[in-house]
């Protein structure tokens, strides 16, 4: 009788070891693969990961580095499932939610380019309910909350989203993104600009920059946001700290939008010290325009700016030909 309760321990013992050595060992060769996908060897990475979980269909975070592999490929159909699994084997991990919500907002993303509009808003929806769980895990996870709020853009649902924007506001106030943008204060504010909600927008980016101080970006939004309101001397003020802080960034392509609204914040100005019979001043903001708009056009040679350079351009050419009347 010993000998049998013997006999099954030893055989207990035996499985139990078998099971950890294959975790052990599929984790090793996790590691090699997560070292292969940060040096940029992404199929061999690929393949390395693969047998991890042929080793261990239960490793989680080989499953996850499989998905990070997937969406730089954009391929949204393996990172969706490879994601789930992943959470399914550890749904405390919030990590897995957010990305499996970044996912989806990717693949929405490429269906609505493809024009499968009504795919896109499921996969918003599956978006917002990834990032909701991510959240729910970590309250204070405002990369989550600020992926949500996207999302519910995505598809339309403008209050839920104000609400994720406040959250991830609140959760970390100056949370910047890798250009060191503070994203939700500028999308929050230009939504609420979006729908003529000025005086919100004002009063998000007033808030937002008390906490970043230097965000040229932010500097700019606001300045759109006055623009509208058609305080242009505020405008002007914030457009040209925008450049001041853009400038810096080495990077004159994220300070088109600053240059572009410094000439037509000064050229409103001009049309208004015009109506004043203030000529000396009129022609010297004239000028002042002139002078961003050339500038602006000097850098504006991505195709995305050919709109507005083509703008930028005919408004030049109107400020000469009106300095020419006036003699000057």
């Amino acid at each position: 009788m010993k000998s049998f309760f013997r006999s099954v321990l030893i055989l207990g013992s035996l499985l139990m070891f078998g099971c950890n050595y294959a975790a052990v060992d599929s984790a090793n060769v996790a590691e090699k693969g997560i070292k292969l996908y940060e040096s940029g060897n992404l199929n061999k990475a690929m393949s390395t990961l693969q047998s991890a979980v042929d080793r261990d269909p239960n490793n989680d975070i080989a499953l996850y580095w499989m998905a990070r592999i997937d969406m730089d490929y954009r391929d949204y159909q393996a990172a969706i499932p490879h994601l789930n699994e992943a959470a399914g084997i550890f749904p405390e991990q919030p990590l897995y939610w957010f990305t499996l919500a970044q996912a989806h907002a990717q693949q929405a993303e490429q269906q609505f380019l493809d024009n499968q509009m009504d795919a896109a808003v499921v996969s918003y929806g599956e978006c917002v309910k990834a990032a909701d769980k991510a959240s729910k895990l970590d309250p204070y996870y405002a990369e989550a909350q600020l992926q949500a709020a996207r999302c519910h853009v995505g598809a339309g649902e403008y209050n839920d989203a104000v609400d994720s924007y406040t959250q991830a506001i609140m959760s970390n106030p100056v949370m910047k993104s890798p250009q060191g943008v503070t994203e939700h204060y500028v999308e929050l504010g230009k939504l609420y600009t979006r729908f003529g909600f000025h005086r919100e927008a004002e009063s998000v980016l007033e808030d937002g920059l008390l906490h970043n101080a230097g965000d040229g970006q932010m500097e700019s939004a606001m300045g759109d946001v006055l623009f509208d309101m058609k305080n242009y001397r505020g405008a002007l003020a914030h457009y040209e700290m925008a450049y001041k802080f853009l400038d810096k960034s080495g990077s004159m392509l994220r300070a088109l939008d600053a240059m572009y609204g410094a000439g037509a914040a000064s050229f409103e100005l001009a049309l208004i010290e015009k109506d004043q019979a203030q000529i000396r001043e009129y022609t010297e903001k004239l000028e002042v325009a002139k002078s961003w708009f050339e500038r602006y056009a000097e850098h504006a040679t991505v195709d995305t700016e050919k709109l507005r350079r083509a703008a930028a351009l005919a408004k030049i050419s109107e400020i000469d030909d009106i300095l020419k009347e006036l003699n000057i």
